[in-house]
């Protein structure tokens, strides 16, 4: 499989880039995947946690994920351990209704200690769901994780 480098130095367009959306909520995965469809990615979704780590664990693992941590059965913290132990290799941008101070086994969770918990996956940030969703401002930090122009 040729890389992106190797077909845009052929004159080829690269792939596009693909993005996994995790979330139980049926609403966030359609609108999230109709705007990211519209800006030319590529888009997958799981609506939990099992479904994800099926699509993260394959030969073409995306390259970005939008996880949602409060879902029924394995729940976003389980991805991230399941992403850890496998050392996948895609950014993490967490979705929490806690915005970016996330409370968890009473303590308080924000970027620094994700990353220290996780430290085997890039976690990006934490976004406000479904305040940053709504508003727009999703697209912003996409295309700049992506390095999209």
């Amino acid at each position: 499989m040729e890389t992106g480098l190797e077909q845009a130095e052929k004159g080829e367009e690269p792939p596009q880039k693909r993005i996994l959306i995790v979330d139980d909520e049926e609403q966030i995965r359609y609108f999230l995947g109709l705007n990211l469809s519209g800006e030319g990615y590529i888009v997958d979704t799981a609506e939990n946690g099992e479904e994800a780590i099926q699509k993260l664990d394959s030969e073409n693992p995306p390259d970005l994920v939008l996880l949602d941590l409060s879902m029924p059965g394995i729940d976003g913290y389980g991805v991230l351990s399941r992403m850890d132990k496998l050392k996948i290799k895609a950014p993490v941008l967490i979705f929490s209704t806690q915005g970016d101070a996330i409370i968890k086994d009473n303590k308080r969770m924000g970027l620094e200690e994700f990353q220290e918990e996780y430290p085997k996956v890039k976690i990006q940030g934490i976004l406000r769901k479904p305040d940053d969703i709504l508003e727009g401002g999703i697209l912003r930090i996409i295309h700049a994780t992506l390095k999209k122009p």
